[in-house]
C-alpha cells in the first residue's frame, strides 16, 4: 500500500473532525474502489455528521466507479471473444466523476482549485436547508399546538373574568357595609349626627332662599345627607325613641320636597327672582317648619343621651 494512502488511513483516526474530513476527501478523490469497506465504516461509525455525510458520498461515487469498471471489463472480454470491434470503450475520468458527485467540486473546477473550505461551504448550505426545514416544521407544530390550546385559554380567561367580577361585588359590598351600632347610646349618637347634617342643610337653604334673586348655583351645591340604612321604626335599639325617628323622617320629607322643587325651578338657570318663583313662600315655610322640627328633635336626643349617661351601667 502506498505511503500516501497509509497516511490518509491513519488520518481517519485523528481526533479533529476537520482532519478526518480532509482524509475522506483525499481518499475519495483517489478513485480506488478497494477503499470502499474502509469508507463504508467511516460513513457508519464516525461521530461527526459532516464526516459521515462526506464518506457516504465517497462510497456512492466509488460504487458507481466500480460498476463502470465492471462494464468496461465486460466490454473488453466481449471484444476478446471475437467481437467485430464496434465496442465503444467507456471514458472513465475519475476526477471528473468525483467532482460530479460533489466530492471534488463542479466540473469546471480543477483538482488544484478545489479546497476544503469550498466543500465545507456546501456542507453548511445543505445543513442550513435542513435547519430551515426543521424550523418550519417546528413552527407548524407550534401553530397546531396553539390551536389545540385556544379553547382551554378561552375557558381560563372566562374563569378569570368571572372571578374578578365576584371580587368586585364582594369588595363593593364590604365598602358599602356600615357598622351598625351595638347599644342605644351609639344608635342615638349616630342619629344625632344625621339630624345635625339635616339641620345644616335647612339652614343653608334658608340663607339662599332669603335673598332675591335666589342663587341657583348655590342651591345646586347643597347635597342631601344620606340616611343610615339601619335607622327605621323597627330598629330594636330605638324602640323607646320612636318619636325621635318619626320627627326625623318628617324632616327628611320636608328637605326632600324642598330640594326637588327648588331644583326643578332652577333648571338651566343661574338665578331666580321671587316674582318668577311662585312657590317661594311655600318652600320657605317648609324650610322653617323643618328647621324648627329638627332643632327640637336634636334637643330631645341630647336630653335622652344625658339621661343614659347618668344612668349607671348594670
Amino acid at each position: 500500500m502506498k505511503r500516501k494512502v497509509r497516511k490518509l488511513l491513519q488520518q481517519l483516526e485523528h481526533p479533529d473532525p476537520k482532519e478526518r474530513y480532509a482524509a475522506v476527501l483525499a481518499l475519495g478523490k483517489l478513485g480506488d474502489t478497494s477503499l470502499l469497506p474502509t469508507l463504508g465504516q467511516v460513513a457508519e461509525l464516525d461521530d461527526n455528521p459532516k464526516v459521515r455525510a462526506l464518506a457516504s458520498k465517497a462510497v456512492a461515487t466509488l460504487e458507481v466507479l466500480k460498476r463502470r469498471q465492471i462494464e468496461r471489463e465486460r466490454a473488453r472480454l466481449a471484444a476478446l471473444e471475437g467481437d467485430d470491434g464496434s465496442v465503444e470503450w467507456p471514458e472513465l475520468a475519475q476526477a471528473r466523476l468525483l467532482r460530479d458527485r460533489e466530492i471534488g467540486g463542479p466540473e469546471n473546477v480543477s483538482d488544484e482549485q478545489w479546497s476544503y473550505a469550498q466543500s465545507l461551504r456546501k456542507q453548511r448550505e445543505r445543513q442550513l436547508e435542513l435547519e430551515q426545514q426543521r424550523a418550519q416544521e417546528l413552527l407548524e407544530a407550534k401553530a397546531r399546538a396553539q390551536r389545540r390550546r385556544r379553547p382551554f385559554r378561552i375557558v381560563v380567561l372566562l374563569a378569570v373574568v368571572l372571578t374578578c367580577l365576584v371580587l368586585v361585588v364582594v369588595i363593593n359590598d364590604q365598602l358599602n357595609q356600615t357598622d351598625d351600632p351595638e347599644t342605644r347610646t351609639e344608635a342615638l349618637e349616630e342619629t344625632r349626627d344625621w339630624a345635625q347634617a339635616k339641620q345644616a342643610d335647612l339652614v343653608r337653604y334658608g340663607e339662599v332662599l332669603a335673598v332675591d334673586p335666589v342663587d341657583c348655583l348655590a342651591l345646586r351645591e347643597i347635597e342631601l345627607p344620606q340616611k343610615p340604612g339601619w335607622i327605621s321604626l323597627e330598629e330594636p335599639l330605638l324602640a323607646e325613641d320612636t318619636q325621635i325617628i318619626n320627627n326625623l323622617l318628617q324632616v327628611e320629607s320636608f328637605l326632600t320636597t324642598l330640594h326637588n322643587d327648588v331644583g326643578a325651578a332652577c333648571t338651566d338657570r343661574d338665578s331666580l327672582t321671587a316674582a318668577e318663583y311662585a312657590d317661594l313662600g311655600r318652600q320657605m315655610n317648609n324650610q322653617q317648619a323643618g328647621l324648627r322640627l329638627v332643632t327640637n328633635t336634636l334637643s330631645q336626643i341630647e336630653q335622652t343621651l344625658s339621661g343614659l349617661a347618668a344612668t349607671p351601667t348594670p
